[in-house]
């Protein structure tokens, strides 16, 4: 007799069927199929002739422009690396690439490039990559600033505090030495050297306050009404004192101490003299802005010019708290962007310094910044100064309150 297979059991049913599909799958049915080609041959290997700028560049800053031979046509199929670490492709063909260089500073590192397709890596093209921005002061976790300014010769002076508590002014060497300069208690909110060798610093009420090396302080001129709060001020190169804050004001205060006072309906957050000009950070109804203002033979104030929009810039709420100049004309704004400095060269507009490299941890992606920038201050040439808060809400422990760049430019 003959059993069809759905007529047995089960478990013999589902054997018989296996048998069936493995002797059918184990059938000869001539040689098998193979991925290798022996006919396709490999690429030939990529070669770097040159690397522009030759020597260094700025880690995760510069674009680097690599010229040679046996790229791929296809921009995608190139991947550059220095160091262990991938480059930013940026643009390729056969015989160019252009790429961002890693964000790590490294003295000494090499290049090479691969391409998809070939066997080995290119040769090696040993490079320098340089750090745009650095921590700089030796700060602790605990340690922050409030203000800050510089002399002539780099020092940097700060109010420097502990824990939340003043531990009075300091002054910091280029080469990070730091000392004591005069004892405070008190959280200052700007300082500037004066041409009289005093230092000179406001606190957000009416007074002007000056220092000597070691002394106590002193009330350079407190002024009326009662009401006037002062957060900046600046010198110019008559030795005029020029301040303001929440007052709706703009003051001059000569080396006699003799006050002139020009209307202004904004609130200044930021001042810096530029050869005979005036320029003030400034919040009014419109949002935050760059002001220029003349400063005329008479030493009166010119009428004011809106220069560069910094909430438009920027964005909503943003506002610009700090001002520097170099000697090309190039204005750097301190704000509180994550995007902390924004620069414009003359007739220009506003766009960061160093994205993705200057640019500070966000509260909950809402371009809030961690540590908000309070100010600038030029050092040695080449390097701006950025002073840095901790907000609370902010990372803890962080340790970068003040922030040298290399502007590769020079003061104004």
């Amino acid at each position: 007799m003959i059993l069809s297979p759905l007529s047995l059991p089960g478990f013999i049913r589902t054997a018989t069927i296996m048998v069936v599909v493995f002797s059918a799958l184990g059938c000869d049915s001539g040689p098998a199929e193979t991925l290798y080609d022996p006919d396709r041959s490999a690429l030939p290997d990529p070669v770097i002739q040159t690397v522009s700028p030759s020597a260094a560049a700025f880690a995760g800053v510069d674009e680097v422009t690599i010229v040679g031979s046996n790229f791929s046509p296809s921009p995608a199929e190139n991947y550059v690396y220095f160091g262990k670490e991938r480059a930013q492709l940026v643009s390729g063909s056969a015989t160019e690439l252009t790429v961002v260089p890693p964000a790590t500073p490294n003295p000494e590192v090499g290049i090479r490039v691969s391409v998809l397709g070939a066997v080995n890596f290119s040769n090696t093209w040993t490079y320098a990559l340089e750090a745009a921005i650095e921590p700089h002061g030796g700060f602790g976790k605990v340690e922050s600033a409030t203000a800050m300014t510089t002399d002539a010769e780099g020092n940097m002076y700060v109010g420097l505090i502990v824990d939340g508590v003043s531990q009075g002014i300091k002054r910091i060497t280029p080469d990070n030495v730091r000392t004591d300069y005069v004892s405070s208690t008190f959280q200052w909110t700007a300082m500037a050297l004066g041409p009289d060798g005093f230092l000179y610093a406001v606190r957000n009420i009416r007074a002007v306050f000056r220092f000597m090396e070691g002394g106590s302080q002193e009330v350079f001129t407190a002024l009326t009404p009662s009401s006037v709060r002062l957060n900046a001020l600046a010198f110019d190169a008559s030795g005029n004192l020029w301040t303001g804050g929440s007052h709706d004001e703009i003051f001059r205060v000569t080396p006699e101490k003799a006050v002139s006072r020009f209307a202004f309906d904004a609130e200044v957050t930021a001042l810096a003299v530029s050869g005979t000009t005036l320029f003030a950070a400034a919040n009014d109804n419109s949002g935050s802005a760059v002001w220029s203002f003349p400063i005329e033979a008479s030493g009166s104030l010119g009428p004011g010019t809106r220069l560069h929009d910094v909430t438009a810039a920027l964005g909503p709420g943003k506002q610009g708290t700090g001002l520097a100049f170099a000697s090309d004309g190039t204005i750097y704004v301190a704000t509180d962007h994550a995007d902390p400095v924004w620069f414009a060269a003359p007739g220009g507009t506003l766009s960061p310094l160093y994205p993705g490299v200057l640019r500070q941890p966000e509260v909950g992606g809402s371009q809030i910044p961690a540590v908000p920038s309070l100010d600038l201050a030029w050092g040695p040439d080449p390097f701006l100064y950025l002073l840095q808060s901790r907000a609370s809400g902010g990372l803890a422990g962080d340790s970068r309150p003040l922030i040298r760049i290399n502007t590769r430019k020079e003061r104004g």
